[in-house]
């Protein structure tokens, strides 16, 4: 498995037991069974990718209960979280969570520029245990 982002998503399948689906091209993930989400993206000039965002907008969310995560080296990362969370909401998602995965700091720099540190696998195995009891709630 290589890109943070999917480094991260196999680190929530793995904490929380739920499987895993990446986004490509030409094999669609459908959504219309899914009543809860864990849904990341890397970041890339301040936005998710075009594709991402347009698969936000060509789903319909309704009932959905999603949280969102990102890897970033920081800039306006919690931005581009908060623009596809408004494409989905508009689309009927209840946006649950998000997460910022950032390695920007001295130590992504002595490790390797984008290398993730057992600190931040750590946050996201944190985060998806917290936010996994938000996703079952029923009262959204």
């Amino acid at each position: 498995m290589k890109g943070n982002t999917a480094k991260i998503a196999k680190t929530i399948s793995e904490t929380t037991q739920l499987p895993m689906d990446r986004l490509k091209k030409d094999q669609p993930v459908d959504i219309g069974n899914m009543e809860y989400i864990f849904f990341g993206s890397p970041v890339y000039n301040e936005h998710f990718p075009k594709a991402v965002l347009q698969f936000g907008r060509n789903h319909k969310w309704a009932g959905k209960k999603v949280a969102i995560f990102s890897t970033n080296i920081g800039w306006k990362a919690q931005q581009a979280i908060d623009e596809f969370g408004q494409i989905i909401a508009s689309r009927g998602a209840h946006v649950v969570d998000t997460l910022s995965i950032q390695n920007r700091g001295i130590m992504s720099w002595t490790v390797g520029f984008g290398k993730l540190t057992e600190a931040e696998y750590e946050k996201a195995r944190k985060w998806s245990l917290e936010t996994q009891p938000k996703l079952l709630r029923s009262e959204f």
